[in-house]
């Protein structure tokens, strides 16, 4: 190196830290394992153009050489990860060929569109598991088209047929939990089912099966009573006798079934029998007023000389005089209460992902 390239390397540092001078000089003069230690020990930060410096340049035919470049490059990958420099250190090691070690790094970032792209150029098993195994992690795993597409994908890839069976009961779970579409949560669930099959997996089977079961005897008694179509005093027995079942809370929510007997009950102006239906949930420690609207609660126990006592509204009775007394203002007013609210968001959703999320039409 001559020494007019010394002192423009020296000058460039004039205004830096000392301790980033000395890794600068060390670098200059091939002391890279000094440099690294410096780098450590005083909290350099190595930047990309300090680490392309660090690294050693090939030699054609020196074997010995190009192994003591990779060493190094993995060196400071290595430092490059411990000092947060996630997406660095996934660059070294993929140029010295680690890509395992360069997803994990890229796994730090959080930096989910690239670890989505890293791992579909990488067409390697443990990479597509360890991408869809972070993707499924996400908050946004069930309510992001590209996501959700990408961790079917690489579970597919990779074979992994019980862990897409989980990611789909998982769904199924999303589907009730918070959007109350039993429709789709069987859809996920026959998904599950056919990939539990394909792992083989005789337990996960029987407990998606039971699951589907369940779901299709409410979904077939829910809808004989909203259209009245079919034997309804069946219908109601069989909701019934899912309350009572065992397994019930693990696969739907008891509340659903409640409201759904209620809402009939309502409609066939059986009012004491809606009424039983409210006092179960209340013995069940359900949220009555979670499920159901507490103007509707009121007028059932009205209905039977009574008044809903319920501790856990007392906060909110009050205010639900006044909304009653101006509900019909705010809805000729074009303002949406919490109920519009949460219907326009199962609408974007829904749109958002189309009918046969879950392999249906």
């Amino acid at each position: 190196m001559s020494s007019s390239s010394i002192n423009i390397s020296f000058s460039n540092t004039q205004t830096l830290t000392p301790s980033l001078k000395h890794t600068h000089r060390y670098v200059s003069s091939g002391k890279i394992a000094r440099a690294l230690e410096l780098a450590m020990t005083k909290d350099v930060k190595i930047t990309d153009s300090l680490a392309a410096r660090m690294i050693l340049p090939k030699k054609k035919g020196d074997k010995a050489h190009n192994d003591r470049r990779v060493k190094q490059i993995v060196e400071i990958a290595r430092v490059a990860k411990k000092q947060g420099s996630y997406h660095l250190s996934s660059k070294l090691y993929t140029q010295c060929g680690d890509k395992i070690k360069a997803m994990k790094a890229l796994l730090k970032s959080g930096d989910t569109k690239k670890i989505i792209f890293f791992a579909a150029r990488c067409r390697n098993k443990s990479i597509y598991v360890l991408a869809a195994n972070y993707l499924t992690s996400l908050n946004s795993a069930h309510a992001d088209a590209k996501i959700m597409q990408s961790i079917i994908k690489f579970y597919t890839k990779a074979k992994e047929f019980l862990s897409l069976a989980n990611f789909y009961e998982s769904c199924a779970q999303v589907e009730i939990d918070e959007y109350r579409d039993y429709n789709k949560a069987m859809q996920a669930y026959r998904e599950a089912e056919k990939f539990a099959g394909k792992a083989t997996n005789e337990s996960s089977l029987v407990m998606i099966r039971q699951h589907i079961f369940l779901i299709e005897r409410f979904v077939k008694a829910r809808e004989c009573l909203e259209t009245e179509a079919g034997d309804r005093e069946e219908a109601v027995r069989t909701l019934n006798q899912l309350l009572d079942h065992s397994e019930i809370e693990s696969t739907m929510r008891a509340g659903d079934i409640c409201f759904v007997l209620v809402k009939y009950y309502e409609k066939t102006n059986e009012l004491r029998r809606a009424m039983d239906v409210i006092e179960d949930m209340r013995d069940r420690d359900l949220d009555v007023t979670g499920f159901l609207d507490v103007s509707v609660v009121r007028k059932i126990y009205r209905a039977n000389g009574k008044e809903w006592d319920d501790d856990d509204d007392d906060d909110d009775d009050e205010i639900d005089d006044n909304i009653d007394d101006d509900i019909d203002e705010e809805v000729e007013s074009g303002k949406d209460d919490d109920d519009s609210e949460g219907e326009d968001d199962e609408e974007d959703y829904l749109a958002k992902f189309g009918t046969g999320r879950f392999g249906g039409k």
